[in-house]
């Protein structure tokens, strides 16, 4: 897998330090370093969203929200904030209405 995404990238250098950084995490999430929360897998989450890797991003944001173990309600809403970019960048937009329904109305949109 790792070798079919640095083919298809146009950008193989990002794709690289995607997949350095992913495999950095994923030691430390095997290791124990992350079990204690969803924060571990929020954090891989974040690496594939960075690289582009739009179904890996939502399968961890998925597991993570499901676990529902978070150190604060900011870490959720980050949360729903990158499954909804996760379905966007999958062109999966209907999927996104429902994590961005979830996110608080900014303060600047009431009146």
């Amino acid at each position: 897998m790792q070798r079919q995404l640095l083919n298809k990238s146009n950008q193989p250098e990002r794709a690289q330090t995607a997949l350095n950084e992913g495999e950095i995490a994923r030691v430390r999430y095997a290791s124990g370093q992350w079990n204690q929360s969803s924060l571990g897998l929020v954090a891989l989450a974040n690496i594939c969203l960075q690289g582009e890797i739009y179904d890996a991003t939502i399968q961890l944001l998925k597991t993570a929200i499901s676990n529902q173990r978070y150190s604060g309600r900011e870490a959720e809403e980050i949360s729903y904030h990158m499954l909804a970019e996760a379905y966007i960048g999958a062109k999966q937009h209907a999927e996104a209405v429902e994590p961005i329904a979830r996110l608080p109305m900014p303060l600047q949109t009431i009146t």
